[in-house]
């Protein structure tokens, strides 16, 4: 399991509980969200979106956001890390 696959994990039951939304993360490298407000932040390094109560924060290298609608969202790149603020 990797890094961003292990920060991930702990954040999934967190926004559950407080958004009722999913976050999971495939191999480090594509994070799907469903439930997101918006686009804050988009650049390769890092993509912040928003949430209900607060924000999503990805880090990583050759972040891109492949796929997006008004409900869910898809991340790829090599993702370092995630956290919720």
């Amino acid at each position: 399991m990797s890094k961003a696959e292990r920060c991930v994990r702990g954040l999934e039951e967190k926004l559950s509980e407080l958004e009722g939304d999913g976050v999971s993360v495939m191999s480090g490298r594509r994070l799907y969200l469903n439930g997101h407000k918006g686009i804050i932040e988009l650049s390769s390094e890092c993509i912040e979106v928003g949430l209900r109560r607060g924000k999503l924060s990805i880090r990583g290298s050759d972040l891109a956001l492949q796929a997006m609608n008004d409900r869910e969202l898809i991340i790829t790149g090599r993702i370092g890390s995630a956290e919720w603020e």
